[in-house]
């Protein structure tokens, strides 16, 4: 939809102003031009005003005046009536109509404060069967959601300053907010939460069928509880770290903007990621060094008892001390059959004597003797084991040495990096300096944090998973409680469906917005050489990727932050539904006259789409850069005059 016409009567400072919005030449671009007092940003509010009821807007100028006109207000004597009334028609690509007219009827007293008599507001638009449908306020307010609803509508009528500003004020949680109500996810969300609500009473209805239902219950109710206060936790640390990540990037950019140090944070950051995948690697190593000093431990402690021992055996095998491991029993039966036990040959009278001189060796074997052949083996191959340890240590050690080498190395290039940003002779280098350690400091302490907050919201999740089962469990073996457990599972099985669908459309829903807002900042961007394109972690922070491989959003200038956030913008418009106009307030008021130009032809090129854009400038901000374009193709061009009388205002096209 497009705003095709806005007419104000006695609204502010205008008395009688009928503006319309005609495409030219498949432009669909316009811009107002008035100084600060003249009334430019009233034209915003008074959008604003017939729509809602509201002004978000107002100016300090502004506070505490009543919405009817000054001069309308002086004109009166006596008592006479004042209708204020704002206008707003709107078209459709079908040429289907909507006009909204909101009036408020004013009694006016001689040097008295006016009145609000009555409230009127009223949509009208063409029905199914080409009649006008008219609706009246609350029906009338609820056809306005059809065009921008009142909840999403900061997404649609800007200031320049909030656009400039538009990721750090919409930064994490606020933009996945915002996303759920524009793509309609809370409508699932809030089907989950009824979901959760009915399962719950119902599981109250059946514990109270069992002592021991209604001890699962509560079990399952107190771990419900923990998980949500876990989650609660969780979320406060991640805004928390968005907003460490975000001010440690915002004095990076500080940084940045000084001589040399721009390639000298591009290095501290590759330093960064060096130093964690060698600090893991070491980690491992680390790991692998206490695996073998456990594994060694008891036989070092050992060795030398385990080596005297060996010794001993060696010297008493030696001196005969210790004879072989022969059976006795064998010998004195190969005397006495006069046979070879082995190969069973007669012994001849020699041999017979070799039997006996033997036997009498092995007559000094004992039991201790023959322990001692037993765990001979065993200690050789402990003794042999401990002589591993040396190389395997040894190993492990020299490349624990070389990791650390090379993390001093890198730590070492990152605090001359340090001292070199610190050295700058500027107090607000070294103040910037000082403030992003202490975020990026607390940053790391927050992921840790984060981290365990993660594994205590998993073991929460199982325990609830497990009780839940439980709970299911008891109820089965309760045949009173059959129809309630029939009604539990029907309303786990439409939740767990709920949340799985809930999840794989914002899923979908982030990588259209993220493939949408890179391929037109790529596409509106002059420096696309410079970059890589746009993502979009599951948190909604956005990361503009530098050709040289970091994160740019910190170094964009105020021009390239606004096509960033407009880009952005024109994604969540496309993903909503609700095809409404971007109105821009003071939309270059950051943004060099350099980068007018660009930021002008880029504007024009959106409006060449689908996508009206109204824009209301100063006329310091309307430059000969940014004139030179819009002049002549913009769709129209007006300008808004304070009359003398300070109390009324003009809107006067400008012809070429």
């Amino acid at each position: 939809m497009r705003i095709s016409r806005l007419e104000l009567r006695n609204y502010r400072q205008f008395r009688n102003a009928d503006i319309s919005f005609d495409r030219r030449a498949g432009v669909d671009l316009h811009v107002f031009i008035g100084r600060n007092t003249a009334g430019k940003t009233n034209i915003l509010n008074a959008i604003n005003w017939c729509l809602y009821a509201d002004e978000p807007h107002v100016t300090s100028q502004y506070q505490g005046l009543e919405v009817p006109n000054l001069i309308a207000i002086a004109d009166a004597s006596g008592e006479k009536d004042i209708s204020v009334i704002v206008e707003l028609t709107v078209q459709s690509e079908n040429r289907d109509y909507h006009a909204f007219r909101r009036e408020h009827i004013y009694r006016v007293y001689d040097n008295q404060k006016p009145i609000l008599l009555h409230k009127f507001f009223q949509a009208r638009f063409t029905g199914e069967d080409e009649n006008t449908v008219i609706l009246k306020d609350e029906k009338a307010a609820e056809h306005v959601q059809r065009f921008v609803p009142k909840d999403i509508r900061e997404f649609f009528f800007f200031d320049g300053e909030r656009l400039d500003n538009y990721f750090r004020e919409m930064a994490g949680q606020k933009i996945n907010h915002a996303i759920f109500q524009i793509a309609q996810i809370d409508l699932l969300a809030r089907v989950n939460r009824k979901l959760g609500e009915l399962q719950r009473d119902l599981e109250k209805q059946a514990a109270r069928l069992s002592p021991a239902l209604e001890d699962i219950r509560n079990r399952l109710e107190k771990a419900k509880q923990e998980q949500e206060e876990i989650k609660s936790r969780l979320d406060k640390c991640e805004t928390q770290l968005r907003h460490a990540d975000e001010e440690a990037t915002k004095y990076a950019k500080k940084l940045n903007g000084m001589p040399i140090v721009e390639h000298l944070e591009a290095e501290r950051k590759s330093i960064e990621n060096q130093l964690e995948g060698l600090q893991r690697i070491q980690g491992d190593k680390e790991k692998e060094k206490g695996e073998v000093l456990f594994e060694f431990g008891l036989l070092l402690n050992l060795h030398e008892a385990l080596n005297n021992a060996v010794n001993i055996i060696d010297i008493k095998t030696k001196a005969r001390e210790i004879p072989p491991a022969i059976n006795a029993e064998i010998l004195e039966e190969a005397i006495q059959t006069n046979r070879c036990v082995v190969c069973g040959s007669e012994l001849s009278e020699s041999s017979k004597e070799c039997v006996k001189e033997l036997l009498k060796e092995v007559s000094l074997s004992s039991d201790i003797a023959d322990e001692l052949h037993r765990i001979e083996g065993p200690l050789r191959i402990m003794v042999d084991k401990t002589t591993q340890y040396s190389s395997q240590i040894a190993k492990v050690s020299k490349e624990l040495g070389r990791l650390q080498g090379q993390i001093d190395e890198l730590c070492q290039r990152r605090e001359e990096i340090n001292n070199e940003l610190a050295g700058y002779k500027v107090d607000e280098v070294r103040h910037a300096q000082a403030m992003r350690t202490e975020y990026e400091q607390a940053a790391r302490k927050l992921r840790e944090d984060r981290g365990r907050l993660k594994a205590s919201r998993d073991d929460k999740d199982s325990e609830v998973e497990d009780l839940q089962k439980k709970l299911h469990t008891e109820l089965k073996a309760e045949r009173a409680a059959e129809e309630l457990q029939l009604q539990i599972e029907v309303c786990s099985h439409a939740q767990e469906a709920a949340s799985k669908a809930e999840l794989e459309v914002m899923t979908m829903t982030r990588e259209f917005i993220e493939q949408k807002t890179s391929k037109t900042f790529m596409e509106l961007v002059w420096r696309s050489a410079t970059y890589e394109g746009v993502t979009i972690n599951e948190d909604y922070q956005i990361s503009v990727h530098h050709s040289m491989g970091y994160d740019a959003l910190g170094t964009l200038s105020a021009a390239e932050r606004e096509l960033l956030a407009l880009s952005f913008t024109l994604a969540l418009h496309e993903i909503s539904g609700f095809d409404g106009p971007l109105i821009i307030d003071t939309p270059v008021a950051r943004v060099s006259d350099k980068h007018r130009e660009n930021f002008a032809q880029a504007l024009l090129r959106v409006s060449k789409g689908d996508k009206q854009i109204i824009l209301l400038f100063t006329p310091d901000e309307y430059s000969s850069s940014i004139s030179r374009y819009l002049d002549e193709k913009a769709a129209s061009r007006r300008e808004i005059r304070l009359k003398q009388s300070e109390k009324e205002s003009t809107v006067e096209e400008i012809t070429v």
